[in-house]
């Protein structure tokens, strides 16, 4: 199921990549014996097939879709990202599958709730990097972070508002390197 891409060119094509979501949630499944591996392996598909769409500004980017669908389609994403970071806080084996999937499912979100999701996100995960078990992991979805912001931002110019952003973002990565 990895190779699985959605698509939003239609409107049928985002009603249909939003019931996908509905189904695939990772908590909605629950196995009689480690149930746990279900959704860590549910995760971890989700966060594959999400990734590309990050990079695509998808759909974002995508224009002429019904505004009711697109609504539909972040509030299915706003949900998920909710429940997937609620249950990775719980207990620390879920982390490892649930930071990354949360990071892309705040890359995906409305505009409106984009900035303070991101700003959220991006001071979480720096005060995670203490944490030297976490480290690589959050530097990972950090830059799926700044990625998302540079594909979001991207224009001929670049705004001195983004400048200080990725400033914020990339100082306490640095901090961290020098320390090891």
């Amino acid at each position: 199921m990895h190779g699985i891409v959605l698509s939003f060119e239609t409107d049928s094509q985002l009603e249909q990549s939003t019931r996908f979501l509905q189904i695939v949630h990772p908590l909605n499944y629950t196995a009689a014996v480690k149930k746990s591996q279900v959704h860590h392996a549910l995760c971890l598909m989700l966060t594959d097939i999400l990734t590309p769409l990050v990079r695509s500004n998808q759909p974002n980017s995508s224009s002429g879709l019904n505004p009711a669908l697109l609504a539909d389609w972040h509030t299915q994403v706003l949900r998920l990202k909710n429940d997937i970071g609620q249950w990775a806080n719980k207990h620390s084996k879920h982390i490892t599958v649930g930071y990354p999937l949360v990071t892309v499912l705040v890359c995906l979100v409305d505009a409106s709730n984009y900035s303070s999701l991101v700003d959220s996100m991006a001071d979480f995960l720096a005060k995670q990097m203490k944490n030297k078990e976490y480290r690589s992991l959050c530097f990972k979805c950090l830059n799926q972070l700044v990625i998302s912001s540079l594909v979001r931002n991207a224009g001929p110019s670049c705004s001195q508002q983004v400048v200080a952003w990725l400033d914020k973002i990339v100082k306490p990565v640095l901090v961290n390197a020098r320390k090891g």
